[in-house]
């Protein structure tokens, strides 16, 4: 693959195609032995070009010096620490063991028009160039694309070139880094939470070619042949033309190695299980009809996608967004109330996932909406962590009488609110400047946010400094201990004040200095707000 040296990179200042620097001979072919290579994973900013004003790649050159000098380093955000623990931050000395190598899409697939077969087998090439880098870059600054939309991690994360990359780097290799650059001086850490249930297929292409192109680079994500009526020696007595069903169950179950419906893999999972992920209402009908239980669930955690034990089969459809699933589950009488071992159903499962649709089928269906998913949260207050607007929009419309909007600005910004819905919450009349409290009678999340706050005081990090300053805390304080700061713009640029104190007497201005956040708290004109912050 082609790539560009570091010291090469760091003395651009201005962008060239991939044919002016190979003839220039800035562009190396890479292998293992010449070091570490860095894939940046970024959203254009125009339909004909990345970045025609070096806005990106110049957020990308300091965040590399400063990661490369030891002046900045990569941080844990707190939602990541809830979820998987202390995962191991790079240091500089990861960024200086061997010589880095980048590879960005413009500097490294031909983009003339002479050079179109090439171009192509550069693209169908994209997994094997992802499973060859140790850093994988996902570069969001806070930019305008020619649209007028600001990017952000929501905007690339809709894109389906961005979704096969972030799946084929989930699926190519464990080690290494996934780094998010939205601030240069605010490098972090990031996983695939949720990303296995964001098909490229589904996202968002600027051609619509492109989306069936997509589908044919999975087989390569996974580094081997695809499976399908590969397996030999199927062999059946059952006439399909006479039993259908009979003739789908015993091919599904062949092709998966499965001996009986009631069989059951190493990670728990049932052939039904399966089915569910291939979103096919026939197969599913077809194990139902030869004595699959449409009630079942996994026997076993699956962590690395989030999956708690026992999660039931409409759970598991509304997670990967598999509504014709769901839907052939609940025709099969499905038990619309199952709860998996956090104490979710159906509906948090797939509020979780941003799976509007699913809200409208199960609220059809009569779910309890009233269920609290540990440490105690509620569907409304699920949907505000998620920031997806569409889902939340939907729980307002369908479920009126579950809706509260206390502390939902809070909820969202200590997990993943973005812009859009921080503004969606304040057109709906979330106080902008109200200050959090967990009472006691909130036993799960008291007790999580006091046991946190006591080990603040002999080993902290960015989670447990949230939940030390917690108490009194406003939204704009949340969005800069959570690093959004374009959250913090907006708040501001919507009239936050500034002047609160939270319990322990510290306000957003103490906040900014201790975590050394990259923003200015002087409010800045709407139209501006996501750029308060500098680069």
């Amino acid at each position: 693959m082609f790539t560009v040296p570091l010291w090469i990179f760091l003395k651009m200042t201005e962008i060239h195609p991939h044919e002016e620097l190979l003839e220039a001979g800035s562009l190396c072919q890479f292998d293992d032995s010449l070091g570490r290579a860095l894939f940046v994973s970024h959203q254009w900013l125009s339909i004909q070009h990345p970045d025609p004003s070096f806005e990106q790649l110049l957020v990308l050159q300091k965040a590399l010096m400063d990661l490369i000098s030891g002046a900045c380093r990569v941080s844990l955000p707190p939602v990541i620490e809830l979820w998987f623990g202390r995962l191991r931050l790079p240091s500089a000395a990861d960024f200086n063991a061997q010589s880095l190598f980048l590879w960005y899409d413009y500097f490294s697939i031909p983009q003339s028009e002479e050079n179109i077969e090439s171009r192509q087998k550069a693209i169908s090439s994209i997994p094997c160039y992802i499973s060859q880098s140790f850093f994988f870059m996902i570069l969001i600054p806070a930019v305008q694309h020619e649209n007028g939309r600001i990017l952000s991690f929501e905007s690339w994360a809709e894109r389906g070139w961005c979704r096969l990359e972030s799946m084929a780097r989930s699926l190519a290799r464990e080690d290494g880094f996934r780094i998010t650059v939205n601030v240069a001086s605010s490098p972090t850490l990031t996983t695939d939470l949720g990303g296995l249930a964001k098909a490229p297929g589904k996202g968002l292409f600027s051609v619509e070619d492109d989306r069936k192109k997509s589908g044919k680079f999975s087989p390569d994500c996974l580094q081997t042949d695809p499976l399908e009526s590969l397996v030999p020696n199927f062999s059946t007595e059952i006439d399909p033309s006479i039993d259908r069903h009979g003739f789908v169950t015993a091919k599904f179950l062949h092709e998966n190695g499965f001996a009986s419906v009631q069989e059951r893999d190493a990670a728990g999972w049932s052939p039904i299980c399966y089915a569910v992920l291939r979103d096919d209402p026939f197969l599913i009908e077809a194990l139902v009809k030869n004595k699959a239980d449409v009630n079942d669930s996994n026997r076993r955690a699956k962590n690395d996608a989030q999956l708690p034990k026992g999660l039931p089969l409409l759970s598991l459809a509304g997670t990967y967004n598999n509504n014709q699933a769901m839907k052939a589950l609940l025709l099969a009488k499905a038990n619309v109330n199952a709860t998996d071992s956090l104490g979710g159903n159906a509906l948090t499962a797939s509020i979780g996932m941003g799976n509007k649709e699913a809200v409208q089928i199960l609220c059809d269906a009569n779910i309890n909406p009233n269920v609290k998913l540990l440490p105690g949260t509620g569907a409304f207050k699920i949907a505000c962590g998620f920031a997806d607007v569409p889902t939340i929009q939907a729980i307002m419309t369908r479920l009126p009488a579950n809706v509260n909007l206390r502390f939902a600005l809070h909820f969202g910004l200590i997990f993943y609110a973005n812009v859009d819905m921080v503004s969606f919450l304040l057109k709906s009349s979330a106080d902008i400047n109200e200050q959090l409290e967990v009472p006691m009678k909130k036993t799960g999340w008291w007790m999580l946010l006091k046991f946190l706050a006591l080990r603040h005081r002999v080993s902290p990090s960015a989670l447990t400094y949230l939940a030390y300053h917690h108490s009194g805390a406003t939204p704009l304080m949340l969005s800069i201990i959570t690093a959004k700061f374009d959250c913090a713009s907006l708040l501001l640029a919507s009239g936050a004040r500034v002047d609160l104190k939270n319990r322990r007497g510290k306000t957003a201005a103490d906040m900014v200095r201790e975590t050394g956040a990259p923003i200015s708290l002087r409010p800045a004109p709407k139209t501006n707000s996501e750029r308060i912050f500098g680069i």
